[in-house]
């Protein structure tokens, strides 16, 4: 967790979804409300999706699934 607690936390769930990540996570991060943290799930994507979530938020902010769990259950893995 960050040096300042979060007072929203963002779950970006995703399967196959690297050619909008890019747009995604740089809204979250163009948020002017302080304190938010973004956490995102990858649904075993084959796209390259994981490494592209890796490499945006850094492997502490980043769960990846070997199968795809839905929306809700990768929500409550987060």
């Amino acid at each position: 967790m960050s040096s300042v607690d979060p007072r929203i936390l963002a779950v970006l769930v995703t399967h196959d979804g690297a050619a909008t990540l890019r747009r995604a996570v740089a809204a979250v991060a163009a948020q002017t409300q302080p304190g938010i943290e973004l956490i995102a799930v990858d649904n075993a994507s084959d796209d390259g999706t994981g490494a592209l979530l890796i490499e945006l938020l850094g492997p502490e902010r980043v769960l990846l699934s070997d199968r795809d769990l839905g929306f809700p259950a990768a929500v409550d893995l987060a």
